[in-house]
């Protein structure tokens, strides 16, 4: 009974597996069909295949051999080329998001497969808000000014760059224990604030 207990729970947990890397890339795929409608040879369920193949070949074919695994995503990969080459020679556009989500969609499988549920379902659903966004974050973009875009690359540095590496503990200048960790947090913080009533005010 033990046996068969373990057998059980193992087929739940790819079972699962192979739905939610079917509903991870089915969704990528819905997304793809719903916005370039008729002129697009792939969609949900080629989408929703992919994943699962990348589910499959990371969880059978990664632990044996690693190069089962490459060969898997060198496949996709090569897919990826043949329909952007057969994309180009036909409808003369050279846009890349659709090539580029194919071997994301495999990647997702793969995810999946390692148990990675959590991280899989945020990137599909941020790459696919990006996805059906497309006219608004282009707007977005054009109606950025230099300054705007500098502005942006300082706070970048000033909070992934600089405060990351900021000592945690106090230091000693001038005989006097200063927090600095403290202090470039508020500094922080207050960019923060900054960015974002600026741009509630010139965008809502």
């Amino acid at each position: 009974y033990l046996i068969l207990f373990n057998f059980m729970v193992l087929e739940l947990g790819f079972v699962e597996k192979l739905v939610v890397s079917l509903v991870i890339g089915g969704l990528i795929g819905l997304e793809r069909e719903f916005s370039l409608k008729e002129s697009l040879p792939i969609g949900l369920r080629d989408f929703a295949l992919i994943s699962l193949f990348g589910m499959i070949s990371a969880e059978f074919l990664l632990p044996m051999s690693e190069l089962f695994f490459v060969a898997g995503l060198a496949g996709i990969l090569i897919v990826s080329f043949l329909y952007y080459w057969f994309k180009v020679l036909t409808k003369k556009t050279i846009g890349i998001t659709t090539i580029l989500m194919v071997p994301v969609a495999f990647v997702l499988g793969a995810l999946v497969s390692k148990g990675f549920f959590l991280e899989a379902g945020i990137t599909v659903i941020a790459s696919t808000f990006l996805l059906i966004e497309k006219r608004s974050v282009h707007s977005f973009v054009d109606s950025l000014d230099k300054n705007e875009i500098i502005d942006l690359l300082l706070f970048i540095l000033i909070a992934f760059v600089v405060f990351p590496s900021i000592p945690t503990h106090p230091i000693i200048f001038f005989w006097q224990s200063i927090d600095v960790s403290f202090f470039w947090t508020i500094v922080v913080f207050v960019s923060i604030i900054s960015f974002s009533a600026h741009f509630l005010l010139k965008y809502v």
